[in-house]
C-alpha cells in the first residue's frame, strides 16, 4: 500500500484512471429549462474535472435547432492524459 500512497502524492488525479464515467451524463446547457427556448446569445461554460466528453456530447445534442449561435467549452482536467482522451474524442467526433 505504500507505493499506492506515494503514487498519489506524486501524480494527483492519475492513481485511479476512469476510461468512462461512472454517473450518467448530464445536459450542462439545458436551455429550454435555464434561458427558455428562444435563447439566441452565444455560450460559454467551464467544464472542471471533465473526464469524459459524455456532458458535452449531452449538452450538443440536446440544443434546440433553432439555436445558430457559438458555444464554447473550457475543459479542465487534474489528468493531462484524460484530457487529451477527451479533446481527442471530441475532435474526432466533429471533423470525422
Amino acid at each position: 500500500m505504500k507505493n499506492y500512497y506515494e503514487l498519489i502524492a506524486f501524480t494527483p488525479g492519475t492513481a485511479t484512471v476512469y476510461y468512462w464515467g461512472n454517473i450518467p451524463a448530464v445536459d450542462l446547457i439545458n436551455v429550454p429549462l435555464n434561458e427558455g427556448c428562444e435563447y439566441s446569445k452565444p455560450f460559454s461554460a467551464l467544464v472542471c474535472g471533465v473526464g469524459d466528453p459524455r456532458n458535452i456530447v449531452l449538452s450538443l445534442s440536446q440544443l434546440p435547432e433553432a439555436y445558430q449561435e457559438e458555444i464554447t467549452f473550457v475543459l479542465n482536467d487534474i489528468c493531462a492524459c484524460t484530457l487529451a482522451r477527451t479533446v481527442l474524442i471530441l475532435y474526432l467526433l466533429f471533423k470525422g
